[in-house]
């Protein structure tokens, strides 16, 4: 478990903007888990946090000249 808090602890100071950050190290009876935000499954939301298009999202701009 000590070893699960510092690991935790470092994770929660690591900030990239492809990571999805760790917010808190908690114990459920004697299951640890990491509380860390929701990620649209599509990526549609984290794309858009990181302002990176896909190269879909881009040929797609590009064919209708935006």
């Amino acid at each position: 478990m000590a070893r699960f808090r510092r690991e935790a602890e470092a994770l929660s100071r690591v900030r990239h903007p492809v990571i999805v950050p760790v917010l808190d190290a908690r114990l459920e009876g004697d299951r640890p888990y990491l509380v860390m935000p929701y990620v649209d499954r599509s990526g549609t939301a984290l794309r858009a946090l990181r302002g990176v298009a896909t190269r879909r999202e881009v040929r797609r701009a590009l064919a209708l000249g935006l």
